[in-house]
């Protein structure tokens, strides 16, 4: 299975630059590999980086914040 991971590992590397190695790794493998496996993954190591989505930031997207993004567009 190990194998199978590492093509996976550099992958999600290349998208979490910040987080360390072994972070990602213990992640990886705390979940079985199946169909919903990525998924799981990658919002386990969202979380964890702090990241939040654009619908999120749109969420809490004030009036000045929106004519700047509108100018900005």
């Amino acid at each position: 299975m190990e194998e199978q991971l590492i093509p996976l590992f550099e992958n999600i590397k290349s998208a979490f630059p910040k987080l360390d190695d072994e972070l990602i790794w213990s992640v990886m493998t705390q979940f079985p590999f199946d169909g919903s496996w990525d998924t799981r993954v990658i919002s386990t190591l969202l979380e964890i980086s702090g990241a939040v989505s654009y619908t999120h930031l749109r969420a809490h997207e004030t009036r000045e914040d929106l004519v700047c993004r509108l100018l900005l567009e």
